[in-house]
């Protein structure tokens, strides 16, 4: 919606040499689900870019200039995901909220601040593997598209390098979500273990559905499956069945 409106998105600084230079420093980091005010993404995204740049100048009121947040997730228009140091993620959430543009932020259960420039040591070496590994062809029939920057991959080159950049840059969900639905994708079937994606994407397809239409009506044309557990899988099968032979 946001690119419609002609904006563009900022991107998230993907190497910061300092954050890699302390990261054995550090002892606890944190990582938070932040709810973004409704039309505010952009915004909300430049701010933690600027709290980065503030922090790293040592301009951020009772911040040392080693505390670190960068964005880790772009889940949706209504969520982003801040990582980081503890006190660097907690003043970039108080600010957010203090300038009308981030509702609430929920610590989450995630064992490091993974896709931020902190991990950029682990990208290196994973990168070396990547290049040996063995990867067939991406089938065309069934597309698969970056969580990166949201492109098809259409060749053993394009799946490398997605795969060589995904651990230190954010995940772009939301750009995922744009293509699948620009290539006239309407239902999405979410592999559990729970239902938070599926949950995440629901609101996100409802969000467009009331833009694009004005009204604050919840019928979409678009069908969220979430696949959880093992009566889910055979309810699928048999769905899909049906629309084989329909």
């Amino acid at each position: 919606l946001q690119r419609a409106k002609g904006a563009h998105e900022p991107q998230p600084p993907q190497h910061d040499t300092k954050a890699q230079n302390s990261v054995r420093q550090w002892k606890h980091t944190q990582v938070n689900a932040v709810s973004v005010r409704p039309g505010y993404l952009n915004e909300a995204m430049n701010e933690i870019v600027a709290v980065q740049s503030d922090i790293r100048r040592g301009e951020a009121s009772g911040v040392a200039p080693d505390e670190f947040v960068g964005i880790s997730n772009i889940n949706s228009q209504l969520q982003i995901v801040l990582s980081g140091t503890c006190t660097g993620v907690v003043y970039a959430c108080n600010r957010l909220r203090a300038k009308g543009l981030g509702i609430r932020a929920v610590i989450l259960p995630v064992s490091g601040p993974h896709h931020t420039a902190l991990v950029g040591e682990a990208q290196e070496s994973f990168g070396r593997v990547v290049d040996v590994m063995p990867i067939r062809e991406p089938d065309p029939d069934r597309p698969v598209v970056s969580s990166v920057d949201g492109t098809i991959l259409r060749s053993v080159t394009d799946v490398r390098y997605d795969l060589g950049h995904a651990l230190s840059t954010p995940v772009r969900w939301l750009d995922t979500i744009n293509t699948l639905v620009d290539n006239g994708v309407r239902r999405f079937v979410c592999l559990g273990p729970g239902r938070a994606l599926a949950h995440l994407l629901s609101k996100e397809l409802a969000y467009r559905e009331r833009f694009k239409t004005d009204n604050h009506s919840l019928d979409t044309d678009f069908e969220v499956w979430s696949i959880a557990t093992a009566q889910d899988v055979h309810m699928l099968v048999n769905s899909l069945r049906r629309l084989k032979k329909g």
